[in-house]
């Protein structure tokens, strides 16, 4: 079928002559005068005929919309530029209160002026069949006059009345009714009032809540096979249910159809809308809207019970598909007395098992006390969900009177002392089950504060709540602990005081000592073995620590018998009545730590109540700050300076090469610090000197692996070779690359080596190494781009770099993935270039010294006079550059000696801030 859409053309019109307008308002009275005529004697309205597609609510009452046949050729012209949607004015054809069919169709322009005002209807254009010759509009009329209209169905005939002139709003139809109506509709004008309602049974599925929303499943039998009526229906789909039944009781289900939303049932009684599920046997299985007040009723019924429903004869979009529910035979639950009102909370008691490091799931074990309960447990497995009904009388709890898998039915059978938890296990013996809940966050701290095998008292509330089972918790009976005041919060925090041992950095572990002060607290420590997890309890007051009082092996219950002054650890050693153990400071304090000494004390802060994740939270020399730190702030990681050195011996590996130098030992200190070492001894050097220039060695001390060096700056990691004098030999391990630059110096020469400030484990002691002598250096030259990517993986480097027009005369012969040797064009003075001069294949170039760099070719941009290109360089270099941003602009310095793979680069600087 061909349908149409467009909008009405608009025409200009010249204004007419006076003449013309005068005969036409006199025409225009004259019509007027006939109408007025007709409506005095009576007939003010008349009725047109439509068959029916859908009935909707609307802002101005309920819309009906209909489909008519249209009777001139000009009228279907007129659709030609309309939308759907449009308001348009309908004027049919016929005489007195009669319409035959569609004479035109306008666009209603608002005007109120029209050639003639009878058989006239305003309506909302829908669409047009132009070869069925048919229209379909819309109308609003008021909820009274098209209440009839449910009793038909979608495709029927029906007789409009609608009054002569056309009216905006709910006049527009003022009555409707079934052009032939059937018997049912003969002998039912008078349908159920407003709000009628009636009852209808059904088995209970499964009661769910989601989005705010709840949905009753239930089935209900199909009054015979025909019942479904061939509908080809899908789980979700929306239906309309047809009950069986006289005035209130409906018996069974007589008609299930799908609800197309049209909203004609071609009823008006002992409908019910719902979802299909499925079919089994002659019973349907469907979802319906429960109201919220009858929620509580439900939850206390079990599922495969039957439940009466209450529902409008009328579906009703503003109220719920069942407005009230209630057992088909009353319950046991229901003779207990009125429910409890939601809120109302109970008490339970409990041994406490174990509390997880989240503090989200509480393991609590309690005693059954029925023979119903114990033999429930048999089938359960470990993690299955459960539903607890505890024997007890109105706010308090006995004992575990029945237990079952929690079905997620949302049927509990009960209305009160109930409990969702998760089935750890049960010990038939003793009678006792162990399961889980999830304990408020404000009871953590309480929980923490007693031991396993104590006793709580728990606060549920008596209808299982998904968000909070538990809503309070409290110890059976008060501690000690508990008794001295008012538990600590979690993020208060205690200091305390211990000898720092050692610190490793990769693992981030701080090893120190503290001193026991009590009998209790050397027992707890007899038995325990390197790397055990402990508990320390520290005797002291308010937020200050004093000795250790208590130690205890970390059972991993959650219960520490305190709910203060603790300390989760790992065991190291127990030493007379001092205890070694391990814990691991937060990332910022650890270049602090670094600049105290193995031996010296330091200040630890710690949460009250122990967290897995950080255990301290701060550390601070003991008394104040230490003498390096007078020299001003720590420089950052990272940092360099330069030292020199007489060069000895030079040994390029692989990867790592050995330097061996001798430098001069500045103070008496140093001196005193060597005496006692051997060749191959692992030492840590301290330099003299101011900001990154070292001028001499001011301390050494042989390299005890602790990680406290007693200062922050001017630090090496070497080994120790001889002291002659007051001179100190010692070899550092340099990457292989760094030592291109002196590869043509011999013994006797001196260099020049840059360092971190920090020794770190997983980086090279030495950055980089060139000759002292500015006359002895290896040629090298500088170049720039714009940094474009870095690629850590592969040591890669993408830029963009300047390019001298002749060279993209041939650079189309290079394709992105060549491996190219490119010559640089000198800037005057021979150190600073100023772009690519020419590019070639490496495989056919013989250029491996010069102003040039083995690179790979990407792309070449002759507009903007670049050229992209990736060079594999030193790691070091790679680790100065993944800081930076793209688009950064970097200038290189690159040996004139190119032989290698990779690109021979001496250092590398950010033009925004330097790098190296």
């Amino acid at each position: 079928m061909q349908r149409h859409r467009g909008r009405l053309a608009r025409t200009t019109t010249s204004r007419p002559p006076f003449a013309l307008s005068l005969g036409l308002l006199l025409g225009l009275f004259a019509v007027v005068g006939a109408v007025t005529a007709e409506l005095q004697a009576g007939n003010t309205t008349y009725q047109w005929h439509g068959e029916l597609v859908s009935l909707s609510d609307d802002p101005d009452g309920m819309a009906l919309t209909a489909t008519s046949r249209v009777v001139t050729a000009s009228a279907l012209a007129h659709v030609e530029g309309l939308n759907a949607g449009d308001p348009i004015v309908i004027t049919w054809s016929g005489f007195g209160d009669r319409a035959n069919g569609i004479r035109s169709i306008a666009a209603d322009d608002g005007s109120g002026f029209s050639p003639r005002d009878s058989f006239r209807l305003r309506a909302t254009f829908v669409e047009a069949d132009l070869p069925g010759q048919q229209l379909t509009f819309k109308v609003t009329g008021s909820a009274r006059h098209l209440a009839s209209v449910h009793r038909l169905t979608s495709g029927l005939w029906a007789t409009v009345t609608s009054p002569h002139r056309p009216s905006h709003g709910p006049t527009a139809v003022q009555a409707v009714e079934a052009y032939a109506p059937t018997g049912g509709q003969r002998q039912a004008r008078m349908g159920p009032p407003d709000g009628a309602t009636y009852q209808w049974s059904g088995e209970l599925v499964s009661l769910v809540e989601a989005h705010g929303r709840p949905a009753l499943w239930l089935k209900s039998r199909m009054a015979s096979a025909d019942a479904l009526g061939g509908a080809n229906l899908s789980a979700g789909d929306p239906i309309l249910i047809t009950w069986s039944g006289y005035n209130r009781s409906a018996d069974s289900i007589r008609r299930v159809a799908r609800d197309d939303g049209s909203g004609l049932w071609g009823s008006d009684r002992l409908l019910l809308r719902a979802a299909f599920v499925g079919v089994s046997g002659s019973y349907l299985t469907y979802v319906v809207q429960p109201s919220e007040e009858s929620l509580d009723t439900l939850r206390s019924l079990r599922r495969g019970m039957w439940a009466t429903g209450t529902s409008p004869h009328r579906p009703d979009a503003e109220m719920a598909e069942v407005v009230d529910v209630a057992a088909f035979t009353s319950t046991m639950a229901r003779a207990g007395g009125a429910a409890p009102a939601a809120g109302d909370t109970y008490r339970w008691a409990t041994e406490l098992v174990s509390l997880d490091d989240s503090g989200r799931a509480l393991s609590v074990r309690s005693r059954l006390v029925t023979s119903e309960a114990r033999a429930a447990v048999d089938g359960l497995e470990s993690g299955d969900a459960i539903l607890i009904t505890w024997s007890g009388s109105k706010s308090w709890a006995d004992g575990i009177r029945s237990v079952s898998a929690d079905d997620r039915s949302g049927f509990w059978g009960s209305d009160r002392l109930l409990l969702k938890a998760t089935f750890v296990a049960a010990d038939p013996a003793s009678q006792y089950m162990t399961f889980t809940v999830p304990p408020p966050a404000a009871g953590v701290g309480t929980l923490r504060g007693l031991a396993r095998g104590a006793w709580a008292t728990l606060t549920s509330p008596h209808r299982p709540d998904a968000a909070m089972p538990v809503a309070g918790v409290e110890s059976f009976v008060a501690t000690p602990a508990q008794r001295a005041g008012v538990s600590p919060t979690a993020d208060d925090q205690y200091q305390w005081h211990a000898e720092l041992v050692a610190l490793n950095q990769a693992d981030r572990k701080l090893t120190v000592k503290a001193r026991v002060v009590s009998q209790r607290g050397l027992a707890g420590a007899a038995d325990l073995q390197e790397g055990d997890s402990i508990i320390i309890a520290w005797s002291g007051v308010e937020d200050r620590a004093d000795g250790i009082r208590a130690v205890a092996r970390n059972d991993g219950s959650g219960f520490w018998g305190s709910d203060r002054l603790l300390l989760t650890a790992e065991f190291e050693a127990l030493t007379g009545q001092y205890l070694t153990f391990t814990v691991t400071p937060p990332q910022e304090s650890l270049a602090m730590v670094q600049t105290l000494t193995q031996g010296s004390w330091a200040t630890l802060s710690s949460p009250h109540l122990p967290s897995a994740g950080m255990p301290v939270t701060g550390v601070q020399a003991y008394a104040g700050q230490t003498m390096p730190r007078r020299a001003g702030p720590s420089p950052r990681a990272g940092e360099l300076y330069s030292w020199n050195g007489e060069l000895v011996s030079l040994n390029q590996g692989e990867s790592t090469g050995t330097l061996t130098v001798t430098s001069r030992i500045v103070t008496p200190e140093g001196l005193s610090g060597a005496a006692d070492l051997d060749s191959g001894d692992p030492i840590l050097i301290t330099w003299s000197g101011f900001e990154n220039r070292a001028s001499g060695i001011r301390a050494v001390a042989r390299d005890n692996g602790s990680g406290l060096w007693g200062s922050d700056r001017f630090l090496l990691q070497a080994e120790f070779v001889k002291i002659e004098g007051q001179f100190l030999t010692f070899t550092v391990r340099p990457p292989s690359d760094s030592l291109a630059a002196v590869r043509t110096l011999t013994a006797g020469a001196w260099t020049t080596v840059m360092s971190r400030h920090r020794p770190s484990e997983d980086v090279d002691a030495v950055e980089s190494v060139d000759a002292f002598d500015p006359a002895r250096r290896a040629k090298r030259y500088v170049w720039g781009g714009e940094l474009l990517s870095v690629d850590e993986a592969s040591r890669t480097l993408e830029v963009s770099a300047p390019v001298e027009e002749h060279v993209f005369r041939y650079a189309d012969r290079f394709t992105e993935g060549d491996e190219v040797m490119l010559i640089w064009a000198p800037r005057p003075g021979g150190y600073e270039v100023q772009g690519i001069r020419y590019l070639e294949l490496r495989a056919e170039s013989s250029l491996r010294h010069g102003y040039v760099l083995p690179a790979t070719f990407v792309a070449a941009d002759e507009e903007n006079g670049r050229m992209r290109l990736q060079a594999t360089v030193p790691q070091r270099t790679v680790e100065r550059l993944s800081g930076l941003e793209p688009g950064s602009w970097i200038e290189v310095t690159s040996l004139f000696d190119q032989s290698g793979e990779t690109a021979a680069v001496l250092g590398v600087r950010a033009l925004t801030h330097e790098v190296n």
